[in-house]
């Protein structure tokens, strides 16, 4: 990711500058600038993007556990293929971890969590039924949408 930062860190005045500057001279003009300075500035845009996207991996590290990677159930590409042993368990953990999560506001709102397994069950059952008999599989039909 970090070379699409670099890659994309200089916008259009600053690649035809770079460009159009030779030998130090820039549109007939002589530039009085230290030695390397464009690489000090390519190391600095380098620096920069490297900077930004460990603070993108700090602040969103979390998004690989816990509730946000449990709502990866609603994301049909996720879902294991009709043949595949691991559909039964598919999302069971997933969705333990979201009624842990909202366990309270599930219960100020009077809905039956002890049900809820079983309806996730359900609906994957129905699912994976109802895409077999068709040509798309579910990742085909999400994307199909």
């Amino acid at each position: 990711m970090l070379d699409i930062l670099v890659a994309y860190s200089a916008g259009p005045k600053a690649k035809s500058f770079s460009t159009a500057v030779v030998d130090d001279i820039f549109k007939g003009v002589k530039l009085i600038m230290p030695k390397g300075a464009f690489v000090s500035l390519d190391k600095r845009r380098e620096t920069l993007a490297g900077n930004l996207l460990s603070a993108f991996q700090r602040r969103f590290a979390d998004t690989k556990e816990g509730v946000v990677e449990a709502t990866r159930v609603a994301d049909f590409a996720a879902w294991p293929n009709h043949d595949s042993s691991d559909k039964t368990v598919f999302g069971n953990d997933h969705i333990e971890t979201i009624i842990e999560h909202f366990r309270e506001v599930l219960n100020s709102n009077e809905v039956n969590i002890d049900d809820a397994l079983a309806e996730w069950n359900m609906l994957k059952l129905n699912l994976y039924r109802r895409y077999k008999e068709n040509s798309l599989t579910l990742k085909q039909h999400h994307i199909a949408l």
